[in-house]
């Protein structure tokens, strides 16, 4: 079977965006997809349950080539048109092949009391 990751690789290099991933005090430049979710309106949005209330943030999918470190929750994703954190990441194999990284971002933010909707 082929190995399809060099193709990806390609893609990604031609038509990715520049980004920085950062994992603690490390930081990795890449070329990457960022795009938002679209395929269910309801699932668009992840809802985060603060004291306050309920915290409505937009979701995006990412992707990059298989070597991108990620850990959910405290990878940071930087790219010039935003700043976002990782809240779940996987690698995708075909075979035993690693092919790309893929995660769920949503938007980096502080948190603070605007940021609340209340229930």
């Amino acid at each position: 079977m082929m190995n399809i990751s060099p193709s990806i690789g390609k893609i990604l290099n031609r038509y990715g965006c520049d980004v920085t991933v950062k994992n603690g005090g490390k930081s990795v430049r890449t070329k990457a997809f960022i795009s938002p979710l679209r395929y269910n309106s309801n699932q668009n949005y992840d809802s985060v349950r603060h004291k306050l209330g309920m915290r409505k943030t937009k979701l995006f999918l990412f992707i990059a080539p298989p070597d991108v470190l990620l850990d959910s929750e405290k990878s940071v994703i930087e790219s010039e048109n935003g700043k976002y954190t990782v809240k779940r990441c996987e690698k995708y194999y075909v075979k035993d092949n690693p092919i790309y990284v893929r995660a769920v971002l949503c938007a980096y933010r502080e948190e603070t009391r605007d940021d609340f909707e209340s229930n």
